[in-house]
């Protein structure tokens, strides 16, 4: 009994982890960055401003945190 039941247990382990591995982190990166840029443009729409331009981060890129970060002193 113990040991159908740890049997089962593994199958739905490795069938949930399967699940899961099913949306590799490239298309959950592209659903995010589209959400978001759709966020953007909405925005932009509502202030009559032009739609930013979206840029990704590399290492050592220098940025500007005020307008990055929307910081105002």
């Amino acid at each position: 009994m113990l040991r159908t039941f740890a049997v089962a247990l593994l199958f739905i382990t490795i069938g949930s982890s399967y699940s899961y591995a099913a949306s590799p982190a490239s298309e959950i990166k592209q659903r995010i960055m589209r959400e978001s840029i759709e966020r953007t443009k909405a925005y932009a729409d509502r202030l009559k401003r032009p739609l930013p331009e979206v840029k990704d981060y590399k290492y050592g890129m220098k940025l500007d945190v005020d307008k990055v970060g929307g910081c105002r002193s």
